[in-house]
């Protein structure tokens, strides 16, 4: 009787394992302008279809005292390589970039303001497109009636056409009082038209975050001045309609200044906002975080607080919604005091009714904040800020900080944090996420005195264990799938003799990225005989065929080696997103002249990014 079987067994069927590493730093870059000090930083990244990055900050030119800012855009390609650099200086005086928004095809589209004296107190609109191959495609700043009127815009976005929509400010009778503002911008630079809300007192108004929904209103988020300080949100169509603008300030405090700080939109076009409210409370000052969804008409469908431990200063400084129309906002909260060294990041989840489903806090030592939060290609979440080092009221040293938790239940995954060459400042302001890599900017200290600008590129990658295995070929030793997992010499065995010419074991799972970038297979294993040819195989769900990644003979002592699938990677992953490897062993003689031999498993992983 043969010991061969065509199917002889099923392995037990695990939920879907995915263990997350620590993300790799692909690459770091910097920029310094001309003048050493303290005021070079980037504040956005973008990337195109291409793979290149793009960064944009603002650097200080030439000698004290007609150091003035420039807008410095940088492109690079997939290994951090500088490939070309733009500096733009309208006319000598301060041009500063404060977001930019980078489409498929490489253009870059800067939102910022221009300066027309050396006191920066007459600044114009600014927007800046640059294309991919470095081309100035149009520099376009808006000039209102009267030259001495400050315009300011914050934040941009930019729409299928090319049209971009500016959220920011107009002066309204001079420096003061400013007028929340939406610019829009045709896709050859043109200013279309300016949309103001002004509130009733003679105060502050400004829009600091901007998104376009997808059928192509514009919706922004601020502040604007009434008896106190409102939160606005307001939704404008492309012809310039106001669809909705509506204020919002908490109730139950004597003093009540509240902002909207960011927003996000989902699929239906509902807008997600988050900002903070001032309370004067015993025995000090106070603040308090806050989330509210508004339907594309305007309805709100949820409020929801958050106060931190009600004692301190609770910060909300970014949100994003995922598929599900849960909302994750991140920010800061004080413990035992209002000090930042007694700040501690935090992360929350709301359902989409406004339930809170998961938080989670990190306390660092000190000081710890959060700017940015995202979503990987896998659902787990990011978030980048920084970390004090020290309890000091001026903190000497801060770290940048990047953070990943499990997306169902917020639990830690990993932290890794980034001290530059000076061993100094280096903070995280602004963060992009392209499926499973994390571009970061803001700045670092070269030198204590001297700021440069700063971009990190991180990769994070799902470490995923199958959900079973079949022996299709050969006779199964035992083992489990938690042992393949790690390298831990407790393998699946697989016994041939003379009467099989061949193994094959089988591992299925689920891929967390439905068309992923990178997907390698790590494999340990060792036979009993150095002459047999093994084969590692994945499946092609669109060819239905294997297709080896790795041949190789086989070893008596046990290898580890990582195999790369190469070809389009989504066609490795198939309905429900499910993935399929094999090991496949052949002798090398007849059969008959082999008196039996066996291969042992002792890892078989997928990395997938």
């Amino acid at each position: 009787m043969s010991k061969g079987f065509s199917i002889l067994a099923i392995g037990a069927v695990l939920a879907c394992n995915i263990a997350v590493a620590a993300p790799t730093l692909v690459w770091t870059n910097t920029q310094a302008g001309s003048t050493a000090d303290g005021g070079d930083f980037f504040t956005s990244a973008g990337t195109d279809a291409a793979g290149n990055a793009y960064a944009v900050g603002t650097v200080l030119n030439g000698a004290s005292p007609n150091d003035f800012a420039d807008i410095a855009i940088v492109k690079y390609n997939s290994a951090g390589v500088v490939q070309w650099t733009r500096m733009y200086d309208r006319n000598g005086f301060d041009d500063v970039a404060f977001d930019a928004k980078v489409d498929s095809a490489g253009n870059v589209y800067v939102c910022g303001y221009s300066s027309l004296d050396n006191t920066s107190t007459n600044t114009d609109v600014l927007v800046l497109k640059v294309t991919t191959a470095n081309v100035v495609a149009f520099a376009t700043t808006y000039v209102p009636g009267a030259n001495n009127v400050d315009e300011y815009s914050y934040k941009i976005a930019v729409n299928a056409l090319s049209e971009c929509y500016i959220a920011g400010e107009a002066g309204a009778t001079g420096a003061v009082p400013y007028d929340a503002a939406i610019y829009k911008v045709s896709a050859a630079g043109a200013f279309v038209w300016q949309r103001v809300f002004a509130g009733s007192g003679l105060e502050y108004d400004a829009l600091g975050d901007i998104a376009v929904a997808s059928n192509g209103d514009a919706v922004a988020c601020g502040l604007i001045s009434n008896t106190n300080a409102d939160a606005i949100v307001c939704r404008v169509t492309p012809a310039n309609v106001i669809v909705f603008n509506d204020t919002y300030a908490p109730t139950g405090s004597t003093f009540n200044d509240t902002e909207a700080v960011a927003l996000s939109l989902n699929s239906t076009g509902d807008a997600f906002v988050t900002g903070i409210t001032f309370k004067e409370d015993t025995p000090g000052f106070r603040q308090e975080a806050w989330v509210r969804r508004y339907g594309t008409t305007g309805t709100v469908a949820y409020t929801t607080i958050y106060d931190g431990n009600a004692t301190g200063i609770t910060t909300a400084r970014d949100i994003v919604v995922d598929g599900t129309s849960n909302a994750i906002f991140v920010g800061e909260t004080t413990v035992g005091g209002t000090l930042d060294a007694n700040a501690n990041q935090y992360v929350r989840k709301l359902g989409p009714t406004g339930t809170l489903l998961v938080s989670n806090t990190r306390d660092g030592g000190f000081g710890d904040f959060y700017s940015s939060v995202g979503i990987l290609a896998s659902g787990r979440i990011v978030c980048a800020g920084y970390s004090f080092l020290d309890g000091s009221p001026v903190p000497a040293n801060c770290d940048g900080v990047l953070t990943e938790y499990a997306s169902a239940t917020l639990a830690q995954d990993s932290v890794v944090t980034y001290n530059g060459l000076g061993n100094d400042w280096d903070q995280w302001l602004d963060m992009t996420v392209d499926g499973s890599s994390v571009y970061l900017t803001g700045g670092t200290y070269a030198n204590f005195t001297d700021q440069n600008g700063l971009v990190n590129r991180y990769n994070y990658a799902a470490i995923i264990n199958p959900a079973s295995y079949t022996i299709v070929s050969g006779l199964d030793f035992g083992g489990s799938l938690a042992s393949l997992f790690n390298s831990d010499n407790d393998p699946i065995f697989v016994l041939l003799d003379e009467f099989d010419a061949t193994s094959r074991v089988q591992f299925d799972s689920t891929s967390p990225i439905a068309a992923p970038t990178s997907i390698k297979v790590h494999c340990e294993f060792k036979s009993s005989r150095n002459d047999l040819t093994c084969f590692s195989q994945a499946w092609n769900y669109t060819t239905n065929t294997y297709v080896s990644f790795d041949v190789r003979v086989s070893t008596i002592a046990d290898v580890a080696f990582i195999g790369n699938i190469t070809g389009t990677l989504a066609n490795f992953v198939g309905p429900a997103s499910a993935i399929r490897t094999r090991h496949f062993t052949v002798t090398n003689q007849d059969v008959s002249d082999i008196d039996g031999w066996t291969v042992a498993i002792d890892r078989w992983v997928w990395e997938i990014q």
